[in-house]
Formats: structure tokens, C-alpha cells, sequence
């Protein structure tokens, strides 16, 4: 089974019909602190928050998700196209 890790968290997600959940990265607000920030979030597909939550680093966000979404939710791996069929699926192309 495939999981979210830090060397993948940001191009993987995990999607369960019009939800996604992921990991995103951001930084503290306080212009005297050099910190980074990592998200959990989960957005519709209009990409709508619906939750979010805080982590200090990488591995603990990752932790969160896979223990969340990972055994009920699929893992998709935005670095690969889907073949969806179609013109250039065939062998011919």
C-alpha cells in the first residue's frame, strides 16, 4: 500500500469521491520567527476547506494522514498521468 512521506507529500494525495486530503506547507506569521508550518487539509473539490490541521514538521503531518485517510481513502501519485484511454492510449501512437 502506498503512503504520503517527505519525500513525496507534495505531489500525493489521498482522495475519497469529491474529497481530498493533503499535506501542505506554509510558514509561521511572525516576521521574526523562521518557521515552517505543515498542513493537513482536506478540500472539496471546489476546493473548499473543510479541515486543517497544524504540524511543527514533515514527518508528524505524514504520520497523521496515513493514520487517517491512507486504509480507507485512495493514494494517488500526481507525478504519473492516469491513463484515462482515449487517442494516444493505443499502441499505434
Amino acid at each position: 500500500m502506498d503512503h504520503i512521506n517527505k519525500d513525496n507529500w507534495n505531489f500525493c494525495h489521498y482522495k475519497n469521491s469529491n474529497l481530498t486530503a493533503l499535506v501542505s506547507f506554509g510558514a509561521s506569521p511572525e516576521i521574526l520567527e523562521d518557521k515552517f508550518i505543515y498542513y493537513v487539509s482536506v478540500i472539496d473539490e471546489e476546493n473548499n476547506e473543510q479541515f486543517q490541521q497544524e504540524f511543527d514538521n514533515v514527518d508528524t503531518a505524514c504520520s497523521f494522514i496515513n493514520d487517517k485517510y491512507a486504509e480507507f481513502w485512495d493514494f494517488k501519485d500526481l507525478s504519473f498521468k492516469e491513463d484515462t484511454g482515449g487517442c494516444g492510449s493505443c499502441t499505434a501512437h
